[in-house]
């Protein structure tokens, strides 16, 4: 295989999660792609008119594996084999279902090419062509695996949820909190879809605590959220109320606000590829005929998935990464209360000092109420010394002291006391002389 002296493509590794087999939680995966396209879809769509022939057009894909498998076949499995497995099974067992390709580096290059399953050696790959990478660029991304590695632990292994759709009327939704796994039966007569996409909703908007109660039709639960005092983290509790004399069983965790979210996000993303729809939920199961004298949800309910919430189902899920957020410092912020002194809406500014540097408050838009100041980073959003906050690290902080009514009532309002600015609407800085 001759080396190709310029580079053409640009790999792109990004995290998500994955159901293996009969697991009840995700676990981190890894996304492969190239030119900004999903390159697991290009194999399905490839394979798709094979497995048609075969009469089994589900057997066409594959499953994403783990980073540290990646890491494997990318950084070390590649030098001593002819080919090594990008792709594996849904089951987790990566030999049962692979995508095979060879790698060959160059002085300036690297190179994919030869695509193949040794399961299927009549398939025929040769249209997904070669890939030919920049060596420092592809190298870079395959040691982001180690990193990708360790987020997906904290991302999916101290909390996590999942549903799956029983018969009858029946959804299960399995939650993990730290070291403990619970299961709680979500029936359609007393549905509590719409209380939970409410308690996201509000956590996002940075509400303080949430609850919401779970009717199992004769047993209950208790879902609890509750900010810690930095408001960055969340307390989560689960309480189930056993029947009879047996005792509740109580489970709980901490994760931060955008991990929380993250977990819903997935597993509704996760429930909308299945098909289920909470607002045509009902006793009977996919394809049950209904009579004329009986009420049909899909023609009198507007689905589930039109709040503008779900909007990010349109997308990839792995762009709601949050450690793409969190790497930045940038953190779901608390909204801002009215000034307490005169009621007049609050505001985030970051202003140039001179030689101390710049500095961030928050501040009245009408009178003279503020926080005290914090050093921000010099440049909009970036991280630079250790004793600088990221921007948006000091937003949270800033905006909580607000809340909790740290202020200081100056004789001026805040804009009319420095010359130069920057107003943070919706984390994009807008510049002010």
């Amino acid at each position: 295989m001759s080396e190709h002296n310029i580079a053409r493509d640009v790999l792109e590794l990004r995290l998500t999660g994955y159901r293996y087999g009969p697991d009840s939680f995700p676990m981190a995966a890894v996304e492969i792609y190239i030119n900004g396209e999903n390159f697991r879809e290009k194999v399905c769509k490839q394979e798709l008119p094979f497995a048609k022939r075969e009469g089994h057009p589900e057997i066409a894909g594959h499953a994403p594996i783990t980073p540290m498998d990646l890491y494997q076949s990318l950084h070390n499995a590649y030098a001593e084999e002819e080919c090594v497995s990008i792709f594996g099974c849904g089951c987790g067992v990566i030999d049962c279902w692979p995508l095979d390709v060879a790698i060959e580096v160059g002085k300036n290059v690297v190179t994919w090419y030869g695509f193949n399953m040794y399961h299927r050696k009549k398939w025929d790959y040769s249209d997904l062509g070669n890939f030919v990478f920049c060596k420092q660029q592809y190298w870079s991304e395959v040691d982001k695996l180690l990193e990708l590695e360790e987020q997906g632990k904290i991302l999916f292994e101290n909390f996590a949820i999942s549903f799956d759709v029983e018969k009858n009327g029946w959804v299960k939704m399995n939650l993990r909190l730290s070291d403990n796994r619970c299961c709680l039966r979500l029936s359609y007569l007393y549905s509590p879809f719409d209380d939970i996409l409410k308690m996201i909703k509000n956590i996002e908007n940075g509400s303080m605590a949430e609850e919401i109660c779970i009717d199992e039709e004769g047993v209950g639960a208790t879902f609890s959220v509750q900010s810690t005092s930095n408001n960055l983290e969340l307390d989560i509790s689960v309480d189930v109320h056993n029947a009879g004399d047996m005792p509740d069983d109580h489970y709980k965790c901490r994760t931060t606000r955008e991990i929380f979210i993250y977990a819903f996000r997935w597993a509704f993303m996760e429930l909308e590829d299945e098909g289920f729809d909470p607002n045509y939920w009902d006793q009977h199961d996919e394809g049950y005929e209904y009579d004329e004298d009986e009420t049909n949800p899909r023609e009198t309910n507007m689905s589930f998935w039109e709040d503008p919430w779900f909007d990010y189902l349109q997308n990839d899920i792995v762009d709601y990464n949050p450690f793409h957020t969190l790497a930045s410092g940038i953190r779901v912020q608390p909204k801002l209360a009215p000034c307490p002194y005169c009621g007049s809406p609050a505001e985030f500014l970051i202003y140039d000092t001179g030689a101390d540097g710049f500095k961030a408050i928050v501040a009245c838009t009408q009178c003279g109420a503020q926080t005290a100041c914090e050093y921000v980073p010099e440049y909009i959003f970036e991280i630079t010394k250790a004793h600088i906050k990221p921007v948006n690290v000091v937003k949270n902080e800033l905006s909580v002291a607000w809340n909790q009514g740290e202020i200081k009532l100056e004789p001026k309002k805040f804009r009319d006391s420095v010359p130069w600015y920057w107003l943070i609407v919706n984390d994009d800085p807008e510049e002010y002389d």
